[in-house]
């Protein structure tokens, strides 16, 4: 999973790429990546089109935390994504497919869903971004994901990124056959890299929310720990997928 994000696409025809409706600076990101079993993770993207990326025989879980403040208001998010792959040979990292998707704001959930078809719900997040990292979500029965770096942890590399492509979301209803959507988003900053050796990982599903038991279903285990103390955040409005055959990295 380090390498998937030291080198990663851009879209060579800037004149193609949207214009950015929302962007946030000096945003706090702890990333959790980890790897998963593919074949599980093939059959839950495959009905939204898209296929896990991998060079490991493994599918990528991304498990992020962000605090931020945009349109206002400080808000922090947490977001479960799988670099995705627009092929079935799953060989190109094309983009995120957006898993789920949690906001402290009632106000800005609601928003995510109903214009911008995002996978967002409400849920309390916090997060470390000095060591020892952490991640965390919880409700009102208590944690629902704990995650905590091991003190002493191992820093791998520190390089500036940045990324820009597509977060493919998932289909409002199960079955729903029309054009599945998209944005495009921009992720930059100094990042940090960490090994997850001996990280503490707590998952306690909640029926409403089952992309967490997916994670206990997957096998998904923890690799690296990424840090931005002072990234940017960009995103475009949403769009509807090309038809099969035309790459939604061409941001039509």
């Amino acid at each position: 999973m380090l390498a998937l994000w030291q080198d990663l696409p851009h879209h060579k025809g800037a004149s193609a790429i949207p214009r950015f409706i929302v962007e946030a600076q000096h945003v706090k990101e702890v990333s959790l990546t980890g790897q998963a079993d593919l074949a599980y993770w093939q059959a839950r993207l495959q009905p939204h089109g898209l296929f896990p990326f991998t060079t490991t025989g493994q599918a990528g879980v991304v498990i992020s935390a962000t605090a931020l403040y945009a349109m206002g208001r400080h808000t922090n998010e947490l977001t479960i994504g799988v670099p995705a792959c627009e092929g079935p040979a799953g060989d190109t990292f094309d983009g995120m497919f957006l898993v789920q998707a949690f906001n402290t704001s009632r106000l800005f959930a609601w928003i995510e869903r109903t214009f911008f078809a995002t996978p967002y719900d409400l849920g309390r997040i916090d997060l470390a971004d000095q060591a020892p990292a952490r991640i965390g979500l919880t409700d009102a029965e208590g944690q629902v994901i704990h995650l905590q770096q091991a003190a002493g942890a191992v820093r791998l590399t520190s390089q500036d990124e940045d990324w820009q492509g597509p977060i493919y979301l998932p289909r409002r209803k199960v079955g729903d056959r029309g054009p599945s959507q998209y944005f495009v988003a921009r992720l930059a900053g100094s990042t940090e890299v960490y090994a997850a050796d001996s990280t503490t990982v707590h998952f306690a599903p909640r029926p409403q929310w089952p992309a967490v038991q997916w994670l206990l279903d997957s096998g998904w285990v923890a690799e690296t720990w990424r840090i931005r103390r002072d990234a940017v955040h960009a995103r475009s409005r949403t769009f509807e997928r090309p038809p099969p055959g035309q790459s939604a990295r061409s941001y039509s």
